[in-house]
């Protein structure tokens, strides 16, 4: 699986989070509604793009956007990332993107039940977990109410992708797993509760949702693993394999 089919199937995700854009130099997510949600208001340089073009069109279509995101990927020439830092943008975020195509658990994992978000129980239980993730921060970053909330409305607008970790019968963390081009599976937004770290539960979900995309008729699955944080050194251990950086470049408006 090459980086660029990741970078492909990442960007069909990143820009589900808003209005999808197509100009001559630009893929962009807008949501005017959510000016300050980075994951609704984003845009990727098109293969071959030029870079003055390119940057005039993101002003353009994010006007409206509390600050003007762009992520590079393995699709984004140099001259794009060159121009971005020459234009006064910074990298606030790197992340490995990690490639598996089977699981290798080191020891049977604990038993797990995951709870598809599919009713007002289940909603408010997810809701309650994404509360305790963004009070955290160690995902996220540190977020006004208005970006949280409006993130929060994403996520649940997204419900159906996620899974409650249940451990004990006692909700513990949640992920996302989707199906995306290129037969390529993707797992996201992983968080567990302080209290049930170290205890396996979230190799476990990793594990059986690896499986149920490859059910779904995915070769491999990926996910993106924050370069300056320790979970990567988990998702190695279970077989994802590193295959490109991706970073995301701020500036805001």
């Amino acid at each position: 699986m090459t980086a660029q089919q990741v970078a492909a199937a990442r960007r069909h995700f990143k820009l589900m989070g808003g209005a999808r854009v197509e100009t001559d130099h630009a893929q962009i997510a807008s949501d005017p509604g959510r000016p300050s949600v980075w994951d609704a208001n984003l845009a990727f340089a098109k293969p071959g793009a030029d870079p003055a073009r390119f940057l005039a069109e993101v002003r353009e279509q994010l006007a409206g956007a509390d600050s003007l995101v762009v992520i590079a990927d393995a699709l984004t020439d140099p001259a794009i990332e060159a121009a971005l830092a020459l234009a006064g943008f910074a990298v606030c975020q790197q992340l490995i993107e990690m490639v598996a195509e089977r699981i290798d658990l080191p020891a049977p994992p604990p038993p797990v039940s995951l709870i598809p978000v599919a009713d007002d129980a289940s909603r408010a239980t997810f809701a309650a977990l994404i509360e305790a993730d963004f009070a955290e921060g160690r995902r996220t970053g540190a977020m006004d109410a208005a970006t949280a909330d409006g993130l929060m409305a994403q996520m649940l607008g997204r419900a159906g992708y996620y899974r409650i970790i249940m451990s004990g019968g006692v909700p513990q963390g949640y992920g996302m797993a989707m199906v995306c081009p290129g037969r390529l599976g993707l797992i996201e937004n992983l968080f567990t509760l302080p209290a049930a770290r170290g205890q396996g539960l979230m190799s476990a979900f990793i594990a059986a949702v690896t499986e149920d995309l490859r059910d779904a008729g995915c070769d491999a699955v990926f996910l993106d693993a924050h370069a300056d944080q320790p979970p990567k050194q988990l998702y190695a251990r279970l077989g994802f394999v590193p295959v490109a950086m991706a970073r995301t470049w701020v500036m805001a408006d």
